[in-house]
């Protein structure tokens, strides 16, 4: 829309020139992207176990392929990967103790760190293989998948901007250019006008 409304720009009259419309992005909607985003990025083969696709198939659940996703269900399906991730992350850490042993200052700080830089297999003792460090960015992206939903129903502007430029990113690198423009002018407005 906004496209549209760069082309007709010179048009005489403001009815033509589309200068009444003021689109606006919804938080919901980019949400929804965002998901079926990460969804295609982290999809994979059917072949191969660990992938969305194999676990998809192991999990019978329907209305779910790389092109068409229904968002509920891939968010659901995203969240319970997610979770069982997050699980065997926290057993391999514990390395076998209980949770009275395990350090828990220290054991944030790890995570905090694998997700505000590249991730790092070696940080939590893991072969640097291609396999974990897809593990990792899938942990990373579901997390900001996660706390952009938090953020939007909870009416955090200040959450969800911080938040917006990796998703920008995010939007970028699965595709989705047009809207990472969409976002670029977003943060523009919320950082200069």
């Amino acid at each position: 829309l906004l496209t549209l409304k760069v082309h007709r720009i010179v048009d005489t009259d403001p009815y033509h020139s589309l200068s009444w419309v003021h689109p606006t992005l919804q938080l919901f909607h980019l949400s929804m992207n965002l998901c079926g985003t990460i969804f295609k990025t982290h999809y994979g083969s059917p072949n191969f176990p660990g992938s969305l696709a194999a676990i998809s198939i192991f999990m019978d659940r329907k209305r779910l392929s790389k092109e068409k996703q229904e968002f509920k269900t891939a968010d659901e399906l995203l969240r319970i990967v997610f979770d069982a991730m997050v699980q065997l992350l926290c057993e391999s850490l514990r390395q076998g103790g209980t949770l009275d042993e395990l350090d828990i200052p220290k054991f944030t700080e790890t995570i905090t760190n694998s997700f505000c830089s590249p991730p790092s297999p070696s940080l939590f003792g893991l072969p640097c293989t291609t396999v974990n460090i897809n593990a990792l960015l899938f942990l990373r992206d579901v997390a900001v998948h996660i706390e952009l939903i938090e953020a939007t129903k909870a009416g955090d502007i200040g959450r969800s901007s911080h938040l917006l430029p990796m998703v920008t990113l995010m939007m970028h690198g699965g595709g989705n250019t047009n809207y990472a423009l969409e976002l670029l002018r977003l943060l523009y407005g919320i950082r200069h006008l």
